[in-house]
């Protein structure tokens, strides 16, 4: 269980440092889509 909920916290981490990348209008929505694409394919 809480190997799981690193490999979440380190997901949610990489999609905040997307969302650094992204420059876009929308980036809480580009991180929310990156992190549950991630968590979903992960799963």
């Amino acid at each position: 269980m809480a190997e799981n909920e690193k490999s979440i916290g380190a997901d949610l981490l990489t999609a905040f440092n997307h969302e650094k990348q992204l420059k876009d209008r929308h980036p809480i929505l580009h991180t929310v889509t990156y992190y549950m694409t991630i968590h979903c394919l992960s799963s």
